[in-house]
C-alpha cells in the first residue's frame, strides 16, 4: 500500500464517529511542505496517535530519522502497525512520558512537532528549544486553543525564537530557533 492511500484512509477513520486526535489532510500538507523545506536530518514528535504526522514527516523528509514518542493509549499498536504498513523505515517508536523522555534527549533535532496533551506544551518548550539547532523549526498543533495561551506567551517572548501562529483549521504554531 502506497503512503497516500494510507493517510487517506487514516483520515477516513479518524473521521468516521470513532475520536482520533490526527492532524489531519489540510495541515498535513502545511506540515508536510514544512518537513520538506527544512530537509532536516533528525525530527522529533512529540505524541504519536495512530502515526498519522509521523508517517507524513517520515515520507515527506526521507533523509531524516523520526523519532515520535508517546506515552501509550488505545492507539499505540495500531501506530505500530501504520508505521509497518507504510514500507516507511525512517521512524523509531519509543513508548514513554514526553517531558520525562525530552529531557533525556541529546540534540540537535532539525524538526520537532508538538502534538501532545495540550498542558503539557509549555512543560516541554525549553527542552525543545535546547535540542534545536539554530534555524531549527518547533511546529506545535492546535496553537489556537486556549490551552496553548501560555505556550504562545512563553515563545512570543522568548528571544531565542520567532513565532508565528499560523490560522489554518484551530492553528499552528511555528517557532524558529534564531539563536542560543
Amino acid at each position: 500500500m502506497g503512503v497516500a492511500k494510507l493517510l487517506e484512509e487514516l483520515e477516513a477513520g479518524a473521521s468516521s464517529g470513532r475520536y482520533v486526535p490526527i492532524c489531519g489532510p489540510v495541515k498535513g500538507k502545511l506540515l508536510g511542505m514544512l518537513a520538506s523545506i527544512a530537509r532536516p536530518k533528525k525530527i522529533l514528535e512529540l505524541g504519536t496517535a495512530i502515526g498519522y504526522s509521523t508517517i507524513i514527516l517520515a515520507h515527506t523528509a526521507p533523509q531524516a530519522k523520526v523519532l515520535t514518542i508517546d506515552i501509550g493509549n488505545e492507539w499505540t499498536e495500531e501506530a505500530k502497525a501504520n508505521f509497518k504498513k507504510s514500507g516507511l523505515d525512517n521512524i523509531e517508536f519509543r513508548q514513554a512520558d514526553a517531558i520525562k523522555e525530552t529531557k533525556k534527549l541529546k540534540g540537535p533535532y532539525d524538526f520537532i512537532f508538538l502534538d501532545i496533551a495540550k498542558e503539557q506544551y509549555a512543560a516541554v518548550l525549553e527542552d525543545c528549544i535546547r535540542l534545536l539547532p539554530a534555524n531549527g523549526l518547533l511546529v506545535a498543533d492546535n496553537a489556537s486553543w486556549k490551552e496553548l495561551k501560555e505556550y504562545n506567551r512563553l515563545c512570543l517572548a522568548d528571544k531565542r525564537l520567532r513565532h508565528l501562529l499560523v490560522p489554518i483549521e484551530d492553528g499552528m504554531a511555528l517557532s524558529l530557533k534564531v539563536s542560543d
